[in-house]
């Protein structure tokens, strides 16, 4: 299975993620790039509770590029949030990154690990990655001023 084929089963996962963890509430769009579309753009838009939200999906030991580094910054200048969503094929372990954070696989101290969990809607199962801290992120981005957070650190 070829890398971008990997990369777009964890940008599968993360949008059914998104959209059962927001139940009504995520409107989640699957970028595709192509000769026409700007490079760097993040593999997964989203709208969720009324904010913005960029996700670039990442195999483990992928990094972004300065393109996609650029649009990150650009999203949370905006006030949105940037994140990169990081799996480990290998020992199926999921990150999540915000991307005003260095990016590097040396100092992970920033990493929220995230576990594969089964959560049940309507009684079917779905297999998704714990999103508590996405839901984290969007509460404090709607709850509290900028100054607020930087002044709370």
């Amino acid at each position: 299975m070829a890398k971008t084929q990997k990369e777009s089963l964890l940008q599968r996962l993360v949008r059914k993620s998104i959209n059962v963890e927001f139940p009504n509430q995520a409107y989640t769009l699957k970028t595709h790039g192509d000769r026409y579309t700007a490079p760097g753009i993040p593999d997964i838009l989203a709208c969720i509770d009324g904010v913005f939200v960029g996700i670039e999906c990442k195999m483990w030991r992928g990094r972004p590029s300065e393109a996609q580094a650029l649009h990150m910054r650009d999203i949370i200048r905006a006030g949105g949030i940037g994140l990169y969503c990081i799996w480990n094929k290998d020992t199926d372990e999921y990150f999540w990154i915000q991307a005003n954070y260095p990016f590097t696989y040396r100092s992970k101290g920033h990493w929220m690990p995230a576990k594969k969990v089964t959560k049940q809607v309507k009684g079917k199962d779905f297999d998704i990655i714990d999103c508590s801290y996405l839901k984290a992120a969007i509460i404090i981005k709607k709850h509290f001023k900028p100054e607020e957070i930087d002044n709370a650190s």
